[in-house]
């Protein structure tokens, strides 16, 4: 009997853990886009002279990134981070973002079955590692 139910809440598990970590990597990436909107948004654009506050000047925009490094040789040292700017790094992050949320509805969808209100009785649809840790 507990055989029997092991292997019941075994189906799907990978699935089902997959999925829990495709949600965490979403709400990271959409803090991390919200973070990157914050730090554009809070740029300053002007410069107050401190003993006037008056506004002395207006900022010009900061200068493009640097040209990527050359190829390197296979084993090559490693490189310095690449050094991007702040809307091609928001940019990435929201490509990211688009490819996990694809990822979730493919595995919400693998296991649709286990959510329709008329599921048919045989329908055995597991648990993820966690729900099964927390039964014993």
């Amino acid at each position: 009997m507990l055989l029997q139910n092991y292997e019941r809440d075994r189906v799907n598990q990978d699935v089902r853990d997959e999925l829990e970590d495709t949600r965490a990597a979403i709400t990271t990436k959409q803090n991390l886009i919200a973070f990157w909107d914050h730090v554009q948004n809070s740029r300053a654009i002007v410069s107050i002279d401190s003993s006037t506050s008056l506004v002395t000047s207006v900022l010009p925009p900061s200068s493009s990134p640097p040209p990527p490094p050359p190829p390197v040789a296979h084993n090559a040292p490693p490189a310095p981070p690449e050094q991007v700017s702040n809307a091609v790094q928001t940019q990435r992050l929201a490509e990211e973002l688009v490819a996990l949320e694809l990822r979730r509805d493919t595995l919400v969808a693998s296991i649709g079955d286990c959510y329709v209100p008329d599921r048919p009785s045989g329908t055995v649809c597991g648990m993820s590692s966690n729900e099964a840790r927390s039964h014993f």
